[in-house]
Order: structure tokens, then C-alpha cells, then sequence
């Protein structure tokens, strides 16, 4: 199975349309007649302008921020956008999740079909928090948290330069630095194989890190202040910590103030 199969086809839902006839102006409303009489918004996202219509009473009940912002203000016009991570936006929008693959479905993957698909799942999800981080969703920028524990048990090395590049600091920053001090000090299932090819695999992913931690005083910076157990978040004061037994509310933006549904009982 190719990881491209695995991507989303958003274009497949009933309420998403795509269709380049008879679009109205970006950031317009207008009534298709449905059954339900729904008015529909379309966006132009990307270089390319790609089209996508969304129902506009699901979206500004669901994303007030993003409607407010995104249509009143800009339009509809979201030209800095990448039309695949809107379409995860969009999923969300109306079905409230984000298709994942399990870790079981992973396991039935061989190995460079599973690192392919991995890098592909992983990078989306980082972006669609940076998305809800720039619209303030913060219910969506939750579920990408509680995503990304449920569905790697590691930190990748492009995700944590891609949040250090485009994020201010942000609780998916905390979660990759727990990720990356549990990893640096811990003997980890990543590294396959051998005990030749174990090693090979450590020194590229340690030189893969010391570029970063190169690249990002930031970065340094956290690493150091939690290893020194530092952290402001009391719970995770262990380094030893896998943060995979960690409750992904830690990382969420209600901080406790409303049942969390990822919380471990």
C-alpha cells in the first residue's frame, strides 16, 4: 500500500465541493437550494487558488475565530495557506476528527512504506496545530496534540525545525521537547536492525538533533530548562518519563477547566 493512498480525498464529501463553474466570488455566501437551505462559503487557498465551499453556519459556529477573521476580514481569500492542511481543517469542520492511521494498520506496513507515511502524517498534523494556533481554534489545535500522542511514539526531527521556525512558543513546543529529552536519554524502538545498524541509525538521528539544537537557541534552551527539571508543568518533572504515558490534557489549551475526553482514566 502506498503511502499516497493514504491521503486524504476531502473532495469526497457531499458538503465539500470543489467545482470551478459557477463559483462565487471568494468569502461570498450564497443558498444552493439544498434540503437544509444552508448558505455555503468558498475559499481560494494557496499559490494555485484551489476552491473549497464550506457550509457557513458549521463554520462560524465551529471556528468563530477563523469566520470572523478569514471571511470578514480577508474575504475568503487565504492565499499563505496549503490547500492540504485546509482540507484537514475542513474534515474537522464537519466531523469533528482527523483521519489517522493506527499504530496497528502502521505495524502491516513495511518498513519504508510506514517512514513514508509517517513523515507525511506527522508534518500535517504540525502544520494544522500551527493553523488552529494562528486562528486561536483551540479545540482543533487539542485534537492535533492528542493525535500526536496516540499515533507516534517519537518526535521527528522535521517536525520540531518546522514548529521552531513558524511557531511562538506554544504547548506543542513543550511536547517535542519532552519527546526529544526522553529520546536522547533513553534506549529507543526506533533504532532497527542490528546491533550495527542500531548504532549507524543513533549517530544519524544524534547528529540530526545537534543540527538543531544548533540551529535554535530556543530549542537549546528548553531542552536544557527541562532536563533540569524546570518545567512549569509539575507532572512532568521526571525526565524519565515516557511522555506517552502522559495524559494528553497536559498539553491542551483548556488546562483543565472542562472534561477532557483524551484523558486517561
Amino acid at each position: 500500500m502506498s503511502h499516497q493512498s493514504k491521503k486524504r480525498k476531502v473532495d469526497e464529501m457531499a458538503t465539500i465541493k470543489k467545482e470551478e463553474e459557477d463559483l462565487p466570488s471568494p468569502g461570498r455566501s450564497l443558498d444552493y437550494g439544498s434540503a437544509l437551505g444552508a448558505n455555503v462559503t468558498a475559499f481560494k487557498v494557496g499559490k494555485n487558488e484551489s476552491i473549497f465551499r464550506v457550509h457557513t453556519k458549521i463554520m462560524s459556529e465551529k471556528a468563530p475565530s477563523f469566520y470572523t477573521r478569514a471571511v470578514e476580514g480577508q474575504g475568503g481569500l487565504l492565499p499563505a495557506q496549503e490547500p492540504a492542511v485546509f482540507g484537514l481543517f475542513v474534515e474537522w469542520i464537519y466531523t469533528g476528527h482527523i483521519q489517522q492511521i493506527s499504530r496497528a494498520e502502521r505495524d502491516n506496513l513495511d518498513e519504508e512504506e510506514a517512514e513514508a507515511l509517517d513523515d507525511l502524517l506527522s508534518v500535517e498534523l504540525v502544520k494544522l496545530y500551527g493553523f488552529g494556533l494562528e486562528f486561536k481554534i483551540s479545540s482543533l489545535m487539542d485534537l492535533c496534540i492528542t493525535n500526536y500522542m496516540t499515533h507516534f511514539s517519537i518526535v521527528y526531527v522535521e517536525d520540531i525545525d518546522y514548529a521552531y521556525i513558524n511557531f511562538a512558543p506554544c504547548r506543542l513546543r513543550k511536547l517535542m521537547v519532552h519527546f526529544l529529552a526522553y529520546d536522547l536519554t533513553h534506549e529507543h524502538p526506533r533504532f532497527t536492525g542490528d546491533i550495527e545498524e542500531q548504532k549507524l541509525e543513533r549517530e544519524i538521528y544524534s547528529k540530526d538533533v545537534s543540527g538543531l539544537l544548533g540551529k535554535f537557541e530556543d530549542l537549546r534552551m528548553d531542552v536544557v530548562s527541562f532536563m533540569l527539571a524546570s518545567t512549569s508543568y509539575e507532572p512532568l518533572r521526571d525526565t524519565k518519563l515516557n511522555p506517552l504515558d502522559l495524559d494528553p490534557c497536559l498539553f491542551h489549551e483548556h488546562e483543565g477547566s472542562e472534561e477532557c475526553k483524551a484523558k486517561k482514566k
